[in-house]
């Protein structure tokens, strides 16, 4: 995949000084616990507090109610700590871009509307979490995402919500073979 140069703007919302500013704060590095610093920070310990015992869940992983596992303390921090990266506006237009082409830093500002400062800063942010990834091609850092789940979870944000910013129609569910061809609301 070669990587996108894009002088023009894109699609979407271009946040004015009002929005750079708040994201500007939003990606400040107090954000993140302070005992992880430097090259050993990494996806799973970003943000996590020092004391990682508390169990959020009220219980164990073990099965409760059915087959179904519960949710460990571990996962509920680790996938808060993904959608929180996403909260920022520019982030997640930043990682909406990269998960449809590969872009220099440059690109995406002039892409999004905010400084290659601001970008550069949110895409070590995402690098950090592990939601982008980077490669040099000579000078420049290419960016992308690449991990199939970030891709999936962009692109269903994006079908849940409509371009006016409301919530999109539900799409029809599937019918299912065993079922006879009908929808679990047609059985009574």
């Amino acid at each position: 995949m070669s990587a996108e140069v894009d002088p023009g703007v894109g699609a979407g919302v271009v946040p004015g000084p009002e929005q750079e500013a708040a994201d500007r704060e939003s990606v400040s590095p107090a954000r993140f616990d302070s005992s992880v610093d430097g090259p050993e920070a990494t996806r799973e310990n970003v943000g996590a507090p020092a004391d990682t015992s508390a169990d959020l869940t009220g219980g164990s992983a073990e099965t409760a109610e059915g087959d179904e596992p519960e949710l460990t303390a571990p996962q509920l921090r680790a996938a808060a700590e993904t959608l929180g990266m996403l909260a920022a506006p520019t982030r997640l237009h930043l990682v909406w871009l990269l998960a449809r082409h590969e872009y220099d830093v440059g690109s995406l500002a002039r892409r999004t509307g905010a400084s290659v400062a601001a970008v550069s800063q949110h895409l070590g942010k995402l690098r950090l979490a592990g939601l982008v990834a980077a490669r040099r091609e000579g000078r420049r850092q290419i960016y992308a995402v690449e991990d199939p789940h970030v891709l999936t979870l962009v692109e269903q944000i994006f079908e849940h919500i409509a371009p006016d910013g409301t919530l999109a129609p539900d799409p029809p569910l599937p019918r299912h073979p065993a079922r006879g061809g009908s929808r679990p609301s047609d059985a009574t």
